[in-house]
Parts: structure tokens; sequence; C-alpha cells
């Protein structure tokens, strides 16, 4: 990553909705970018899971690509990931992505924080 001068500070990224039950890229890296926060909110009265990919090399979201698989989240409740200490969050390179599923339509949101490179 680089150093703290070229660095724009923190900022959402992304929130996506997905209304599809396959997986989508919920954020596309112009610049190198250091996720430092995903906020995973369930909406609905039933518990879910949801599954979550970082791909560096295209949009490829699979077994082979995924941080989270089937994770459970409660109905109406929050899951946050988050970065222990700036330089500690997920590391994308440019055109890297972050892919998310949700097994049922617009029930999960997905917000994304983080640092991109300054330009």
């Amino acid at each position: 990553m680089p150093n703290s001068n070229t660095l724009t500070p923190a900022s959402q990224l992304a929130q996506t909705e997905p209304i599809t039950t396959g997986a989508v890229t919920a954020y596309s890296a112009n610049l190198h970018t250091e996720i430092t926060k995903i906020i995973v909110a369930n909406t609905s009265a039933s518990g879910r899971t949801f599954r979550l990919f970082h791909d560096d090399d295209s949009n490829l979201y699979s077994t082979s690509t995924a941080l989270f698989y089937d994770t459970s989240i409660a109905p109406n409740s929050t899951i946050i990931i988050d970065a222990d200490a700036r330089g500690g969050g997920l590391s994308v390179n440019k055109n890297g992505t972050i892919g998310v599923r949700s097994p049922a339509t617009a029930a999960l949101t997905f917000t994304i924080y983080g640092i991109t490179e300054a330009r």
C-alpha cells in the first residue's frame, strides 16, 4: 500500500442491495484501495447467509476467492467487518473487485468503506 501521504481519507466506496441471488460485483477498484470496513445489514425478518469475495484478477466469485462463505446473519441485524488499524485492511489492486452474494433478493445491504490512492 502507498504511504499515508498518497492516500485520500476513508469514505464510502460502494453500497448495494442485490436484487439477484447470484454473486455480483459490489466494488470495482479504479485505483489501489484499502478496504477498511464492510457492513452487512440484514433488513429482513428472516435469518440469512451471505458470501463475500475478493478477486484481484477479474470478477470470478467462487470458493477460490471467498472471504466469507455462507456466513449466518440474524434477522434485522448487522455484521461489521472492520480493519484493526490503517494499513490493516483488505488491499485491492487497481481493477480488482469485491463481490457479494445474498440468498434472497433485497434482503441484505452491503456497504463498503475504504481508502484509495490519491490521483
